[in-house]
């Protein structure tokens, strides 16, 4: 009813909320696929018109991947660099003839809600997101929220020759996971906050312990042990 009376500029919209039931399930593309199909036809005495469809849109799928327990994935957002790019649209056409996008208005961003969240493991967790096609020599970065925490999985380019990620197919991205402990040294005074034992907040800790060095220094300082979430 919104899409207008031009079938060379059929209004859509892509929206850049996007929720999926459970890992490797696909049933929410259908509620943002855009399929269209011309032809030109006369009456043949035969009441049928054949209709090729395709798709206009793409599908980005992102497996991710860890060698860690108890890392839960409740949700994925995407980043497109580049000015101008839109990865979702909040005002766009269809040219029905050519299959051409029109696109007024929109964000370089996509998030998706898994309503289930996925328990990572080595197997690969499979999510999947309905975007704009193109987008040749753009940087796109992901982030997935980890047991209530947003953090960055990884970034890939999407290659510079050709137009892009063509519509109507479905663009891969792997990504494994993994966390690095650090370890930094303070000055005796800045411990006072932590000297009642530990701190601990989004997956990463605070504690005092002995200077591994006391021996080879001769003095009997403490120090501040960190162990944070960074992704590898």
């Amino acid at each position: 009813s919104e899409a207008g009376t031009d079938p060379l500029a059929v209004k859509f919209t892509l929206p850049a909320a996007q929720t999926q039931a459970a890992a490797g399930n696909l049933d929410h593309l259908s509620e943002t696929d855009f399929l269209y199909a011309s032809t030109t036809a006369k009456n043949n005495g035969t009441d049928k018109v054949d209709l090729s469809f395709k798709h206009a849109l793409s599908v980005l799928a992102i497996n991710l991947t860890t060698e860690e327990a108890n890392l839960e994935v409740s949700a994925l957002r995407v980043s497109l660099d580049g000015e101008g790019e839109k990865l979702s649209v909040t005002e766009g056409s269809v040219n029905l003839a050519t299959g051409e996008l029109a696109l007024t208005a929109g964000s370089p961003e996509i998030s998706l809600t898994v309503t289930s969240s996925a328990l990572l493991s080595s197997k690969a967790s499979t999510f999947y997101m309905m975007i704009t096609p193109g987008h040749a020599g753009r940087t796109v970065s992901v982030y997935a929220t980890i047991g209530g925490k947003e953090e960055l999985v990884g970034s890939k380019t999407i290659p510079a020759d050709g137009t892009g990620i063509p519509a109507g197919a479905k663009a891969e991205m792997e990504f494994k996971i993994s966390h690095s402990a650090v370890f930094a040294d303070f000055e005796d005074g800045s411990l006072s906050a932590f000297t009642a034992g530990k701190f601990t907040s989004g997956g990463s800790e605070l504690s005092v312990v002995e200077n591994p060095q006391n021996d080879a220094l001769n003095v009997s300082k403490k120090v501040l042990k960190a162990v944070v979430n960074s992704t590898s």
